[in-house]
């Protein structure tokens, strides 16, 4: 490794994190990382940045420019964002100033919006999960369940489910108004089930109602 370049990029790292709206930590690449450079993140934004040499892989590749790319913070189940990355590359030998104009005027108006709309969808997941896990949470309570419920991913969302070991069945709060329940019951709670979701009435059901199908007609 260039010691004394990887010094050079990592100071000119820092005067732009000055030069930047906004409070930016600068951490270094890694030595073994095979590449130099820097990334700058502000954690009041959540804006992440990227500061290094070229990743160019020609033989004929300028060595006398610097790429400066974009990311976003994980969200909280620790998955990254699918979103594009939007990324420039400028001159070496500007000043940390000039690459934070540079930065100012020809990125930030690309991938600002685009860090707002990844923020706004990660809010928007974990409202959705308080919301329906405490539907799960309330559904367990109903039952008798002491679990925490589990989730699944459905439309980028985590549903929460509850899965029931002793009779296989599953509740699945899929939004704040519906919940899919996957029943495994003996005969006697079925029928009395299906009297609820048919009649209204939890009792046991005539089973003539059960056997003449013309009692669901229209």
């Amino acid at each position: 490794m260039n010691f004394a370049k990887r010094a050079q990029i990592i100071a000119l790292a820092e005067d732009v994190a000055e030069a930047l709206p906004g409070n930016w930590d600068v951490k270094p690449f890694p030595d073994d990382w095979g590449r130099i450079g820097a990334w700058l993140t502000d954690p009041d934004t959540k804006a992440q940045l990227a500061i290094g040499e070229s990743q160019a892989r020609s033989k004929d590749a300028r060595t006398d420019r610097l790429d400066v790319s974009t990311d976003y913070p994980k969200d909280s189940q620790g998955t990254s964002a699918y979103e594009a990355r939007p990324k420039i590359s400028v001159s070496a030998s500007k000043t940390g100033a000039q690459i934070a104009h540079d930065i100012e005027r020809r990125l930030f108006p690309e991938y600002l919006p685009l860090l707002e709309k990844v923020l706004a969808r990660y809010q928007a997941a974990d409202n959705f999960e308080q919301r329906t896990t405490s539907i799960a949470q309330k559904i367990a309570r109903l039952v008798h369940v002491k679990a925490e419920p589990k989730s699944q991913t459905v439309s980028f969302y985590k549903s929460p489910y509850l899965l029931f070991k002793e009779t296989m069945s599953e509740a699945k709060v899929l939004d704040d108004s519906e919940v899919e329940l996957t029943l495994r019951l003996d005969t006697a709670t079925a029928l009395k089930v299906l009297n609820q979701l048919v009649h209204g009435r939890f009792e046991d059901p005539d089973p003539r109602s059960l056997v003449d199908l013309s009692v669901y007609d229209e």
